[in-house]
């Protein structure tokens, strides 16, 4: 009996320790507010932290994936994909921390309640789903890394699999665990997860300066070239692979063409579908709300996305594009040797670089049933592709090959394990909501391993190279999103759902145009022709019947919401 009673008066003093600290941080906002402009700023960087974790899940395994195969193919025409998604992911995600810290509710139940309850358990389920399909990319870049760069691990391939997987998990799971343990473990995980995100900014900019600034493999002019967005790149070649089809014959010009563009639809809709994930928007209001943070802190929340997010996002996905474009596009690199003037595999290249070679050339030959010219085999050459080893190249010249695998590893490890950990966090909030448990406490705990899922990635993810997998994953994860932006955009204009603190006048119609813009474009994405539509497996049209089928039950959800409101 004392020791419950001991248990209880020490919760409570933890209890009050927090409402302290949010106190003192609520006045630090007002007054600097009241000071000025600088000192409001110089607040904000020192109470920031929901941003930062938003960094933690976007610059992981499917970030990287995209921003690689971003420059393999398009070299750096295709810079503008990833910060476009970005900025209208920082638009929605604003939304929502606005709606979520007017209104002091949990965004899920005000959903399910207000707008359409089959909206929310999309919204949360999806986001769940994502976690536990994209944690498995993660330890297999992680792997990656680990074993490929830094050149650690045993003789047995299976041993390594599984001892470095469950490494990983160990230690993913003890820094989510000190999350929610009062004011000190909520610091000490900020600052884990800034440390990490910062590492992976500095590794990866690192890279570039040398291509830009040492080598001038790269110019800033084409850089800020690549920053124009052009919807053409959905549907024409660009770049190296655009002038290599013209080279080659005219009567396989066309399978040329379309498998570039194919695989050019595919980079395109990952890299969109990477920079903020149907799990983000689940993960922002849940991180704002476990700090007690309220109305005040509306201008800290738009801020910390900005600096914590988008900055950090824009520094590294750039450089990974650049790193890749300058090493790969365009360039066989040892994938092909000259004998008597024809072009071959070359058998000293490593296994991943063979295996991928032959299949392009294998289902070339298997479609038009006639060998490969040179020209084609550059062309298939252009097109494989490339896992993470690869890429230390652009390091090697400026700090050696040991040290430049060790740098580019350590950065490509700490991708993955900032992702994991706040999926895992992510899967403990999903839990909370849909059982009604409070966050932070033994059942979100629990919640966080559902992540354990990414242990079975070397039975799930077989053949092939891990970013390429992450990709496809993000292609798939990208057709749950505009339920999120959807949802929001309701709640966010719902009067019944916001009352007083709904938006009014000119600040509503300028949030209207960027959200419903922002919703339209991701909706089209990823529903459209280039996304879930044309998806199928076995021949099966599965994109079409998802689609058709979510549009029909969230009908049927609203039937049901107006029949509701109108017994109300």
């Amino acid at each position: 009996m004392n020791a419950n009673i001991d248990n209880v008066d020490t919760q409570n003093t933890s209890n009050d320790a927090e409402n302290d600290t949010l106190a003192v941080d609520e006045q630090r906002l007002l007054t600097a507010k009241q000071t000025g402009l600088f000192a409001t700023l110089k607040t904000y960087l020192s109470m920031s932290g929901p941003g930062w974790l938003q960094s933690g899940i976007t610059l992981g395994g499917g970030s990287l994936a995209s921003a690689l195969f971003l420059g393999v193919v398009g070299g750096t025409h295709f810079l503008w994909v990833q910060i476009v998604a970005m900025l209208m992911g920082v638009v929605m995600l604003s939304a929502i921390a606005y709606v979520t810290l007017s209104s002091g509710q949990s965004p899920y139940k005000l959903i399910r309640d207000q707008i359409n309850p089959v909206l929310a358990w999309g919204w949360l389920f999806a986001s769940l789903l994502a976690n536990l399909i994209w944690v498995m990319p993660q330890y297999a870049l992680s792997y990656s890394a680990i074993t490929e760069n830094i050149g650690l691990g045993f003789e047995n391939e299976l041993l390594n699999k599984i001892v470095i997987s469950l490494l990983i998990f160990a230690f993913c799971t003890a820094v989510v665990m000190t999350y929610g343990q009062g004011g000190k473990g909520q610091r000490l995980f900020d600052f884990l997860i800034k440390a990490i995100v910062s590492a992976i900014v500095i590794t990866f900019m690192a890279v570039s300066i040398k291509i830009v600034f040492v080598d001038k493999s790269i110019s800033l002019g084409e850089i800020f070239a690549g920053y124009v967005p052009n919807i053409n790149h959905f549907s024409e070649p660009v770049g190296a692979l655009g002038e290599q089809i013209q080279h080659i014959p005219d009567a396989v010009k066309a399978y040329w063409h379309a498998q570039v563009i194919d695989i050019q639809q595919t980079v395109l809709i990952a890299a969109a579908a990477f920079a903020v994930g149907v799990n983000m928007t689940f993960m922002m209001p849940y991180s704002i709300i476990a700090r007690g943070w309220n109305k005040n802190f509306r201008g800290l929340a738009v801020f910390d996305l900005a600096t914590g997010m988008l900055i950090p996002f824009v520094l590294a996905t750039s450089c990974v594009v650049i790193a890749a474009a300058a090493t790969f596009h365009g360039n066989p690199q040892n994938a092909l040797i000259e004998n008597e003037g024809i072009y071959e595999v070359n058998p000293n290249a490593s296994k991943k670089v063979q295996t991928e070679l032959t299949k392009i050339i294998d289902k070339r030959v298997a479609e038009l049933n006639e060998p490969l010219d040179n020209e084609e085999m550059l062309m298939a050459a252009y097109l494989i592709k490339r896992d993470t080893g690869s890429f230390t190249k652009a390091l090697e010249g400026v700090v050696g090959p040991t040290l430049a695998n060790w740098i580019f590893g350590l950065g490509i490890l700490a991708m993955g394990i900032s992702t994991i950990t706040m999926l895992m966090l992510i899967s403990g909030f999903c839990v909370c909501e849909f059982f009604g448990f409070p966050h932070g406490g033994k059942q979100h705990k629990m919640g966080t391993l559902l992540g354990a899922t990414g242990l079975l990635w070397f039975v799930v993810w077989t053949g092939g190279s891990a970013p390429y997998l992450a990709a496809i994953t993000g292609t798939i994860g990208f057709i749950f999103l505009p339920t999120a932006y959807i949802s929001f955009c309701l709640l966010f204009n719902s009067k019944r759902a916001m009352g007083d603190n709904r938006v009014k006048g000119k600040k509503r119609v300028i949030w209207n145009v960027l959200m419903i813009g922002s919703t339209v474009l991701i909706s089209a994405a990823a529903f459209g022709p280039y996304g879930a539509w044309n998806k199928s497996m076995g021949g099966l049209p599965i994109g079409q019947y998802f689609v058709i089928g979510f549009v029909v039950a969230a009908l049927l959800g609203q039937l049901y919401m107006i029949k509701k409101r109108s017994k109300d």
